[in-house]
């Protein structure tokens, strides 16, 4: 596990706006302002339209509510990253690929532009993640409490750090109301920074640098070139970073060149092995092996009927699948077979794929952000949300990370012999958070060669 890990610094929670700006704006960096009083000012320009109502917000600070709620994100969370991983297989012809998404990445980021949205725009962020009752309850209530659950991990073994960020233009700070403000910071710990779009390549650079940082350097670059123009107004951005060790870790020595069926042939990968006892199980047919990590997080893999794709699996899954696996292993002692994994993180375009998958109205000229950006809200549109992911799972344990950024842009702009449980053929993956079953991440691995 080469990376280096770093844990996200505490988040922002005040309550009354002005503790959040001083524990928030106070401390922001405002590129390019020439002293601390300059900066001060933007800070307290950034809410500046007091005069929008709070009811124009998506909703009012949530009152707190059982941990239990936390378990409902799951299988909105899992049917959402499904649904992007088909999409991208038939759109992009990457059915027989590597691929790995974060579904509480972009979740999260989506959420907080669902915060500042209303409209049509809303309904379609709602039914993105929950077409079945329309979502509206994993924004408000599932999310949020995840996301508090998910900052105070019960045992230290296991580490997900994450962290969002709103980045607003110097110019339009006076424009985002105060509850929009207040509600980033209370739902989805949120803190902020006053950036000049206009300067375009020192903000991207600035962003770009903050999320390298939060993912201990596993994302150098999200934003690509040309992403940040001067019409830039506002980029929403989140990181979630895993790093944990296996319950049980494997014996390097132990590791040894193992055939796999890839879908254009077999062949010998890097394969850990060691006999120890695992939960699995069979469910329609499907082989489920859940690996323990050391603390609240397992790897679960799941393999499709001998003779069958991968694609076939994948399209035949649905989140309720997923979330019935666990309950249907028991353990058993075997001889673990498991390649090693390293999926680096490749920054893409996700425009096209929620626009597929629902979401078109946030992209034309017909979208109203005015709880994010009060009455100037009408020259604002989505611009582009950007995402990318990766997995190394080694003799030592798993590492993970994602990043998501969503920039919004003027209108203008466009024993006995153990059993073997081998996973030796491609399969569906999860790291999923055990007490909640939340899948915080979910992709598939067609060839372990592939980088």
């Amino acid at each position: 596990m080469g990376a280096h890990h770093t844990t996200a610094p505490a988040p922002a929670r005040a309550l009354l706006l002005g503790a959040l700006l001083a524990a928030w704006w106070g401390s922001a960096a405002v590129a390019g302002s020439a002293n601390s009083a300059a900066a001060a000012q933007a800070a307290k320009d950034i809410v500046a339209d007091t005069a929008q109502p709070a009811a124009a917000v998506s909703a009012e600070t949530p009152a707190p509510r059982p941990a239990d709620t936390a378990r409902r994100a799951a299988a909105p969370l899992a049917g959402f990253a499904l649904d992007l991983l088909r999409e991208q297989s038939q759109r992009r012809g990457s059915a027989n690929h590597n691929q790995v998404v974060s579904p509480l990445s972009i979740a999260s980021a989506m959420g907080m532009v669902y915060l500042g949205s209303t409209g049509s725009t809303r309904d379609e962020l709602t039914t993105l993640m929950d077409s079945r009752s329309g979502g509206r309850a994993l924004y408000d209530r599932y999310l949020p409490d995840l996301i508090a659950q998910l900052a105070a991990p019960a045992k230290p073994n296991a580490d997900l750090a994450m962290a969002n960020r709103i980045w607003v233009d110097a110019g339009s700070a006076g424009q985002l109301p105060a509850p929009y403000i207040a509600s980033l910071a209370e739902r989805y710990r949120s803190d902020g920074a006053l950036l000049r779009f206009a300067d375009s390549g020192p903000a991207r650079a600035q962003i770009n640098e903050w999320i390298s940082e939060h993912s201990a350097g596993r994302i150098p670059e999200l934003l690509p070139d040309g992403s940040i123009t001067a019409l830039t107004r506002v980029v929403l951005t989140n990181v979630v970073l895993f790093k944990s060790r296996w319950s049980e870790t494997f014996d390097v020595k132990a590791t040894r060149d193992r055939p796999f069926q890839t879908p254009g042939g077999e062949r010998m990968v890097p394969t850990m092995q060691g006999e120890r006892t695992l939960r699995t199980g069979t469910v329609d047919q499907i082989q489920i092996m859940e690996l323990p990590f050391a603390g609240d997080y397992v790897f679960l893999a799941a393999l499709p009927p001998a003779g069958h794709s991968l694609d076939a699996l994948e399209k035949e899954l649905d989140a309720k699948d997923v979330a019935s696996w666990s309950a249907a292993l028991k353990p058993t002692r075997c001889r673990v077979e498991i390649p090693r994994l390293r999926l680096n993180p490749r920054a893409q375009s996700l425009r096209e794929s929620l626009q597929e998958l629902g979401v078109k109205a946030a992209f034309v000229p017909s979208t109203d952000f005015t709880p994010m950006l009060g009455k100037h809200a009408h020259s604002i549109a989505l611009g582009d949300v950007f995402h990318a992911a990766g997995v190394v799972i080694d003799e030592t344990g798993g590492e993970a990370v994602a990043s998501t950024a969503v920039t919004l842009v003027a209108k203008s702009m466009p024993r006995p012999e153990p059993l073997v449980c081998a996973l030796n053929r491609p399969f569906v993956f999860t790291i999923t958070h055990k007490p909640t079953g939340v899948p915080v991440f979910m992709g598939k691995v067609a060839d372990p060669t592939q980088n």
